[in-house]
């Protein structure tokens, strides 16, 4: 068996070549993929002459680079193909070259406007807005850096806002001062709250009331990217869904919250008289009590079990324990 000296070369065009002492080469060629949606562009490397193994099939949402508040649902763009130089990429053909291939959609529906009168990363004055304003249908709020808030940021009225970060995670924190306060509440029928991708809501600690309350037929939906983290209450979960809430996650994380007390349903998620569906994302890491024991999702009552289920996604530590292989 030969003994294979591998020589890394760095070229304008990226090309790695992995030269072998007998004499022939070996060409490795990389082919980038742009979903086009705001996210990271990812790669193959694939042998010369192999061919590039077509990805799952990418999402995609209205995305821009203007931090601001937005009137209007996002498009529904509907994936179609992976183009290379705006020409469909037959997945058949030999990789000859370093390649991009990006993904192209087709668009239903208006693009989202500017709301010029809120300015751009001001959380408040969105909240403010949306709520009053509910009539005008849904929003989108754009942030491009972390902001901070300190004191209680309502939905209501039928409202639906969306938020969504810009080039990388964003954080909303709480600011902390006052231990009571409940910091996102959604609580009327018909409101909804999604957080999307690039997103991240921070809890403080010593908290006396959860991060996040949903009741009253609202609801909040958690997507890809998006996260629920840092808060630590005395007796409270960080997410609190009671009086007919609804809970919708498809992706993102709630982990790294803490309740001090064991007698209380504190750690993660707090489902009481509501409705939680869960086919995407994780609910992991989060505790109640001192020894720390895991606690990520709490359905107390047999109303909330028979209204919950769970088709995908990880649950760590639930009470009813069945309920994290699936309920009933």
């Amino acid at each position: 068996m030969k003994k294979l000296n591998y020589i890394i070369a760095i070229l304008a065009v990226t090309i790695l070549t992995i030269t072998a002492c007998g004499g022939d080469d070996t060409t490795i060629y990389k082919v980038t993929f742009d979903a086009d949606d705001g996210r990271p562009v990812f790669t193959q490397n694939v042998v010369e002459g192999a061919w590039a193994i077509q990805p799952q099939i990418p999402t995609k949402t209205f995305t821009t680079t203007t931090a601001g508040l937005y009137r209007g649902a996002s498009p529904v763009y509907t994936f179609v193909e992976w183009q290379h130089n705006g020409t469909a990429f037959n997945f058949d053909s030999p990789i000859t070259g370093n390649i991009t291939l990006t993904a192209h959609y087709s668009a239903t529906g208006a693009i989202p406007t500017l709301v010029d009168t809120v300015a751009a990363n001001d959380i408040v004055a969105a909240f403010d807005y949306v709520g009053p304003n509910a009539s005008q249908g849904e929003f989108i709020l754009f942030l491009n850096q972390n902001v901070t808030a300190g004191h209680s940021l309502m939905l209501g009225g039928g409202s639906k806002l969306t938020i969504i970060g810009i080039g990388e995670p964003r954080t909303i924190k709480h600011a902390g001062g006052d231990e009571w306060i409940t910091f996102l509440i959604c609580s009327s029928n018909g409101t909804s709250l999604t957080l999307g991708f690039n997103i991240t809501l921070n809890g403080f600690s010593n908290a006396r009331a959860s991060l996040v309350s949903i009741s009253n037929f609202a609801s909040l939906t958690m997507l890809d990217g998006s996260k629920i983290t840092g808060h630590s209450a005395y007796a409270s979960p960080a997410v609190r869904v009671d009086e007919s809430g609804n809970f919708i996650m498809k992706g993102g994380e709630i982990t790294g919250n803490h309740s001090d007390s064991t007698d209380e349903p504190g750690g993660g998620v707090y489902i009481l008289s509501s409705t939680f569906t869960m086919s995407g994302g994780s609910i992991i890491g989060n505790t109640r009590g001192n020894p720390r024991e895991a606690i990520d999702i709490f359905l107390p009552d047999q109303e909330s079990r028979d209204n919950s289920s769970k088709t995908g996604g990880t649950i760590g530590v639930s009470i009813p324990a069945e309920f994290k292989d699936g309920w009933p």
